[in-house]
């Protein structure tokens, strides 16, 4: 596997987390960080697409770490950006969250900026 493939799984790994997460607060609603409301803070924790986003998460640091291992941080970090464009896209396709031009202007000056960056 080449050096920056490690860095693109955790990538995928991580997007899939965030997808799982949101999904899991769709269904579960608004929470309220209050001291009293430790209950429903835990329940939010134990949903099963809260679980698995977690999974996604604790899969993507190991491919994270072992990308840190091959590629200097100075590449491998701003290549996370890739993150925020796949999940722009996927959580409009997917979720039907909002994707104006403005939007798709910033997803551009991103992946500008991620050529930029490893070049």
């Amino acid at each position: 596997m080449g050096k920056y493939a490690y860095v693109y799984w955790s990538i995928l790994f991580n997007v899939l987390g965030q997808l799982s997460i949101k999904w899991s607060m769709i269904k579960f609603g608004k929470v309220s960080l209050s001291a009293g409301n430790m209950h429903r803070i835990i329940e939010m924790f134990l949903k099963p697409y809260s679980i698995l986003g977690l999974i996604l998460y604790a899969i993507s640091a190991v491919f994270w770490l072992a990308a840190l291992s091959r590629v200097e941080l100075s590449v491998a970090y701003p290549m996370l950006s890739i993150g925020y464009v796949l999940v722009f896209f996927l959580a409009g396709f997917l979720l039907g969250e909002s994707m104006s031009i403005v939007k798709f202007g910033g997803i551009a000056l991103i992946i500008a900026g991620i050529f930029m960056v490893t070049k």
